[in-house]
């Protein structure tokens, strides 16, 4: 009777230590990789040119222009009523843009239509083709050729 009783203690320890054992043979695997990717430098660097020298380009563009206004020997008075191209440079000469200006009878610029937008609540007076407002400077350049081509 000890015997059979030490035999299934026995069996019954052996049975719930089993329950205690790590029945996995290695650790678990992370279902997250690492995800990180190393920028190209390269392909940064080249872009870094690519837009130093777009930078120089448009300096260069806007010196040009400037260089021009001050060439013609004389500049339109009045700026006749109605829409005209226009070319819009920044006071810091980052950036040149082509737009038309919509001017009044008092030779006051009224709209400014850029890409398709249009912005209105202007009342600048127009000086020897061109004006001034806020931190850039628009030019009426296709007038001031007509002044000068007669």
């Amino acid at each position: 009777m000890r015997l059979v009783l030490f035999f299934l203690l026995f069996v019954s320890f052996s049975f719930l230590s089993n329950g205690q054992v790590n029945r996995y043979s290695k650790p678990a695997e992370s279902t997250f990789e690492n995800t990180y990717v190393s920028p190209d430098y390269n392909l940064l660097f080249e872009l870094g040119t690519i837009a130093k020298q777009r930078e120089l380009k448009i300096k260069k563009t806007i010196q040009e222009f400037e260089e021009l206004y001050k060439s013609y020997p004389k500049y339109p008075s009045i700026i006749s009523n109605g829409w005209h191209d226009i070319i819009i440079i920044s006071d810091d000469k980052t950036s040149i843009t082509k737009a038309e200006g919509s001017v009044n009878f008092n030779n006051e610029i009224e709209m400014i239509k850029i890409d398709g937008e249009l912005l209105k609540g202007y009342k600048e007076k127009i000086e020897n083709g061109k004006f001034k407002f806020r931190s850039v400077t628009v030019y009426f350049f296709e007038d001031i050729w007509i002044c000068n081509k007669y």
